[in-house]
């Protein structure tokens, strides 16, 4: 967790494997995108752990940016959908159960109520 620690003070520790970074205080200039693949290196060069980042506006976005960071090739670890136009289509290809926060107890409702599952 000291990777993030590098570009920005305001990181919060969600588990021993996750964070969330308020990208807007950071000390380094360049796109959204750009800082994710910094971070990425960053952590991969201290740790020698790959990661995946996604970037968003919200907490619950930015995980569901993380999962498909790690399954698109394009992405290549880094999904950035702040102010992105392919938002709507990031959100049908998550499959309801890789929304953060949504157990199967959950799921299993929400599909019950007809929301479709990838």
């Amino acid at each position: 967790m000291a990777a993030p620690r590098e570009f920005t003070d305001d990181v919060e520790v969600y588990s021993i494997d996750e964070a969330f970074m308020d990208q807007r205080g950071c000390r380094r200039a360049g796109t959204y995108r750009d800082l994710g693949c910094d971070i990425k290196a960053k952590v991969l060069k201290w740790t020698g752990v790959p990661v995946t980042v996604g970037i968003a506006a919200t907490k619950t976005l930015a995980m569901a940016a993380n999962h498909l960071a790690k399954t698109s090739h394009k992405a290549a670890g880094v999904l950035d959908l702040t102010e992105s136009p392919y938002l709507d289509v990031a959100l049908e290809r998550t499959p309801v159960e890789e929304v953060w926060d949504v157990g199967p107890a959950s799921a299993s409702k929400l599909r019950a109520r007809g929301l479709r599952l990838e």
